[in-house]
């Protein structure tokens, strides 16, 4: 899953995905997004996801957004793991 923007570089869907189980604990290859609400399923604490999301906004700013910041919590919106206490 990859898209290209305007200036921008390459984006990769799935390395972030990636990075962003690992950074919750997960393998990858554990991953079943075949079942009903599968996020649901997979959780993180709000260090982790403050740590995944120092590293998305680096990555989106090597990548040329405009919005590092908000895109990325977007993307956290969308895709982001349920935070955990």
């Amino acid at each position: 899953m990859k898209r290209r923007g305007h200036g921008m570089k390459e984006i990769n869907l799935y390395y972030i995905l990636k990075k962003m189980f690992k950074t919750g604990g997960y393998r990858w290859d554990t991953i079943n997004f075949t079942i009903d609400n599968w996020w649901y399923h997979y959780a993180w604490t709000e260090k982790q996801e403050k740590k995944f999301m120092k590293w998305l906004i680096k990555y989106y700013i090597k990548s040329g957004h405009i919005n590092p910041k908000m895109d990325a919590q977007m993307f956290n919106l969308s895709y982001g793991l349920r935070t955990v206490k």
